[in-house]
């Protein structure tokens, strides 16, 4: 089977037919060791060790499963970036929910700059673009001087995704800087949506919700929100009242 590869690289407002149902805006990824070989990334080395200190992956694969199970429950897309640590998670969730129309409406956007070469893209990234309800967009890779620069490219992808139509929230599950700089993104272009850290992930997810709790606890924060995303184990009961705030139980 061979991945669909979109005709043209997606512009804002491009594609409508994709965005025809509510959507949540998901930033996760597993936090990893990265390398850093210059004295000038010592400040990002220590990041890095932060992330890696307070990580938890096994639960960052739970609350990105329960959500995207209470999502395609719901009849509510998911939007997110091609993480190789998330695609699987949501492929996973995503085989379970066989779309039954003739032709089925996309339930899973996915967005990745074409900055990065088609051999990098995660393996079920691919999957999910090949899933009958699930689509992979390309954005146009970013640069000066006619060179592509992969943090502009980056950028450039981000805004594009947190500008999606019909978004009506954002969870943050997990992370490092790509989450953080995520949800600056989406606070900026969608001022007084909901927004939901859920802290009891570790790594950028918490260090959010313990800046700013009460934008990062949806649209009725306050003691119990805050402890339920900070401390609760029981991620299907988190992902539960996430959708209850949003006003879709």
């Amino acid at each position: 089977m061979t991945t669909p590869q979109p005709t043209e690289l997606y512009t804002l407002d491009s594609r409508r037919e994709l965005f025809q149902r509510d959507a949540i805006f998901l930033s996760a990824s597993v936090p990893y060791d990265k390398k850093f070989d210059s004295q000038q990334d010592h400040a990002r080395y220590q990041e890095n060790l932060h992330y890696l200190a307070t990580a938890r992956p096994e639960a960052v694969r739970e609350a990105v499963a329960h959500l995207c199970r209470g999502a395609f429950q719901r009849d509510i897309n998911l939007i997110f970036g091609a993480h190789p640590a998330i695609s699987p998670m949501v492929l996973d969730i995503a085989g379970r929910f066989a779309p039954t129309a003739p032709i089925p409406e996309k339930r899973v956007i996915i967005f990745q700059s074409a900055f990065f070469d088609a051999t990098s893209i995660p393996r079920a990234t691919l999957d999910l673009a090949r899933w009958d309800a699930g689509e992979l967009i390309l954005t146009a890779p970013q640069g000066s001087a006619g060179q592509p620069d992969r943090a502009m490219s980056l950028l450039h992808m981000r805004e594009l995704m947190v500008r999606s139509p019909r978004l009506i929230a954002a969870v943050f599950i997990g992370g490092m800087e790509g989450v953080k700089e995520e949800s600056a993104l989406f606070a900026r272009y969608n001022p007084g949506k909901p927004r939901y850290a859920i802290g009891s992930t570790g790594s950028a997810a918490a260090d959010l919700l313990d800046a700013d709790e009460d934008h990062y606890s949806g649209r009725n924060p306050g003691p119990t929100m805050r402890n339920l995303l900070e401390t609760s184990p029981s991620y299907p009961l988190v992902i539960e009242r996430i959708f209850e705030d949003l006003g879709v139980p």
